[in-house]
């Protein structure tokens, strides 16, 4: 069940994930309130771990690129010819 809540949490933009974060967070931070200072030492332990776990999946991984062998400009892996120099990419 996380998992897919996770893989539906990722496909969304930032402002959905504060959003979710929200919605959820506010109900479990009124559950534990009666707890006290216990209470809200658990929601800001959950929510740091949330933040944790939710940053280890992030992997924004730059595109792949070829450098040019002629300037060394860096090109996506699909084009023919540098956009630089125009020499072409395709004998390297």
């Amino acid at each position: 069940m996380f998992l897919f809540l996770q893989s539906k949490i990722e496909s969304m933009d930032r402002l959905s994930t504060l959003l979710i974060y929200a919605f959820v967070g506010f109900p479990v931070l009124f559950i534990l309130f009666p707890f006290g200072p216990l209470g809200l030492f658990l929601f800001v332990y959950l929510a740091l771990l949330v933040m944790v776990i939710q940053s280890w999946d992030d992997t924004d991984e730059p595109p792949a690129r070829i450098n040019c062998s002629q300037c060394g400009a860096p090109n996506e892996l699909d084009r023919d010819q540098c956009k630089h120099c125009n020499s072409s990419l395709t004998g390297q």
